[in-house]
């Protein structure tokens, strides 16, 4: 198992402009886990939360139509997994992605704020049906949900040879 923690802040400030600053404030916080239940089992996960802000201030005003940059999000990611060796030739792998992000930097209400989702999801099974041979079958999707935005899911299905020379 491990633990780990980051935290940036930098300022930046224009030559051309001395007035106009760019802020990134980071704060992240990170867990790594690994456990063999037997030698032919393994849970396996990590873990993020991270809140981060960004800003571009007193630089030239923004286009019509736009606002100024800002960034004020918060993210939580979680990423679970197991490997399954079935028999010395069988493995199967499973591993979920999830991905929740809310940006608040510019929203008059909650209602406004920017919330995303992805989720990943990835199953695969090996058979090493000859000593130099392998195939793989695998199943990947990926999902994204928005409030603001087209969401969309992709569903990848392959299936490959593999050998060694």
């Amino acid at each position: 198992m491990g633990l780990g923690y980051r935290a940036v802040n930098q300022f930046f400030t224009r030559l051309d402009l001395e007035s106009a600053e760019t802020s990134w404030k980071a704060q992240r916080g990170y867990a790594v886990a690994n456990w063999s239940l037997h030698e032919r089992f393994t849970l396996l996960g990590t873990a993020s939360l991270g809140h981060e802000e960004f800003a571009l201030t007193d630089g030239p005003d923004p286009a019509a139509g736009m606002t100024p940059l800002l960034h004020d999000g918060s993210t939580l990611r979680f990423a679970p997994g197991a490997v399954l060796k079935l028999t010395d030739k069988l493995t199967v792998v499973g591993h979920y992605e999830g991905i929740r992000y809310e940006d608040k930097a510019g929203a008059a209400t909650d209602g406004d704020d920017l919330k995303s989702n992805l989720d990943r999801l990835m199953i695969r099974a090996s058979w090493g049906f000859a000593e130099t041979l392998t195939l793989t079958a695998s199943f990947l999707r990926n999902e994204f949900d928005e409030n603001r935005w087209d969401d969309y899911i992709l569903d990848l299905y392959t299936l490959s040879l593999g050998g060694r020379f």
